[in-house]
């Protein structure tokens, strides 16, 4: 952990003051209303909750995703989905006739803007207006088996995607105005159960909104700061295999970004830190019998239903991620090999347990996917820009590994350089091109027409010139004669 014994006396009294201001907020969080729903879902297919839609109320399952804003859902037949929203069929539905398409890192839909009355189904909680899109053709988007018929976007409305002049109303804003929450949920997601029945592996948790449930985490709530309030954008600091840093400048560790997303399996890393992440993992692993395609995440590892899974998550290491927690201090996650290697259904046997690295490559920046956020319980204060972080309740899924932990506070130095600064090309507007280009050809014709004016100029010069000349010979020729 990079600190000395030594500092073992101070660092505990420093402890016990920077833990008691997360307890502290959690006396005037916790005392507030707050619903807690199941969470539902199948490895590598996201998590989901039940919601209400319109009136009568249509039932449906949408993603929670903490790595967008819209919400949208199903509006028309697709062969994958069991269900979809009738909007004819909601007395309280209104559209404002305006159309909008949203991509994702995966998949892509399109459709038209509206409004509804909206419920958490199964909760204590009035509903609420808010702003919906109504899903007609989407791509690469719906999972076949993911049993979800759309999404919930709860990441700040800064990021979120609609037609200019169109003034969304978010889910998540419209209940704290009501008063019936206030403006925060947590997160408590327990992964995959059992994966010895392909068949019926499900991923399971809780979805807070308001309070902070401590039933749902042990030990101390860590505060890391939001350094933008778009996405749960976050600073990491360092990234170490076992102990020892990847050696990477904290800004490439956050290029462009850094974001808390459970609607992102893995967890994935810019590509140069992704490379020297896989050599590393390799290096400090006590096992050389996979090949690369396992350790890019394309293959997978399967071993007997016998074989006890903890012999082989003990031969992988532990991870460290150093997130920013104040300008000087940081926490530092130690995510446990359960969480980075995903269990995953046989391909073919069924007599196997197999596993795949749940790290990937990224062109759009690190992101803390569901994989990482399975270790830890996670509360989500909109309202104070932060996002709390302590170790989950959750049955552990191999209990004779070590569970992922988090420690903190640390000191941090030098946290102002980890925040990414892209060099962007600026491009100018179609209509400052064609500007520049109508001055540029209206100036050619200026300064033809005057280069043109100037070789007149100059010619009548010269044509004055030669004429003056040949007077001044005449004079002279003439003068010659008189004097003969």
């Amino acid at each position: 952990m990079g600190h000395e014994e030594d500092e073992l006396g101070v660092k505990t009294v420093m402890q016990w003051i920077q833990d008691i201001i997360p307890l502290m907020c959690c006396v005037f969080i916790c005392h507030s209303a707050s619903d807690v729903y199941r969470l539902q879902g199948k490895p590598a297919g996201g998590y989901y909750i039940e919601i209400e839609i319109g009136t009568p109320p249509q039932l449906f399952n949408v993603l929670l995703d903490t790595g967008s804003s819209n919400f949208a859902i199903a509006s028309s037949y697709n062969p994958i989905l069991s269900t979809y929203f009738d909007s004819s069929k909601s007395t309280s539905f209104t559209t404002s006739g305006q159309s909008i398409q949203v991509n994702y890192t995966q998949g892509h839909w399109e459709g038209i803007v509206g409004s509804d009355v909206i419920n958490f189904a199964g909760g204590n909680l009035t509903a609420v207006r808010a702003s919906i899109s109504l899903i007609q053709e989407s791509r690469e988007f719906f999972e076949n088996g993911s049993q979800w018929q759309g999404i919930l976007g709860l990441a700040y409305q800064s990021i979120t995607v609609y037609p200019d002049g169109y003034q969304p109303t978010l889910l998540l804003n419209s209940l704290a105005i009501s008063g019936q929450v206030p403006n925060s949920f947590s997160m408590q997601l327990c992964g995959p159960r059992d994966i010895s029945d392909n068949d019926d592996v499900a991923t399971g948790g809780n979805f807070t909104l308001g309070d902070v449930d401590r039933t749902q985490y042990t030990g101390s709530l860590y505060s890391v700061l939001v350094v933008k309030e778009r996405y749960y954008q976050l600073l990491i600091t360092d990234i170490k295999v076992g102990n020892t840093s990847l050696g990477v400048e904290c800004a490439e560790l956050n290029k462009d970004k850094t974001i808390l997303d459970s609607g992102t399996t893995n967890l994935r890393l810019p590509t140069k830190v992704y490379s020297k992440f896989i050599k590393m993992l390799k290096l400090k692993s006590n096992i050389s019998n996979l090949g690369d395609a396992f350790w890019y995440g394309t293959d997978l590892a399967c071993f007997n239903h016998s074989n006890d899974a903890s012999s082989f998550y003990n031969q992988f290491p532990v991870i460290h991620l150093h997130i920013l927690s104040t300008a000087q201090q940081e926490v530092v996650l130690y995510v446990s090999p359960v969480q980075y290697l995903r269990p995953v259904p046989p391909l073919t046997s069924t007599d196997k347990d197999c596993y795949k690295v749940a790290v990937a490559s990224s062109s759009a920046g690190t992101v803390i996917g569901a994989v990482i956020m399975e270790g830890y319980f996670a509360y989500f204060d909109r309202e104070n820009g932060s996002v709390l972080l302590a170790e989950t309740t959750c049955s552990p899924r191999t209990p004779s590994v070590q569970p992922s932990t988090i420690v903190g506070y640390f000191p941090s130095s030098n946290t102002s350089s980890c925040m990414y600064i892209a060099k962007h090309n600026k491009v100018l507007p179609t209509y400052a091109i064609v500007l520049i280009v109508v001055v540029s050809l209206i100036l050619v014709v200026l300064l033809s027409l005057l280069i043109v004016n100037l070789i007149c100029k100059l010619k009548h010069r010269r044509r004055r010139r030669m004429q003056s000349d040949t007077n001044f010979y005449n004079l002279v020729d003439n003068s010659f004669d008189t004097e003969y």
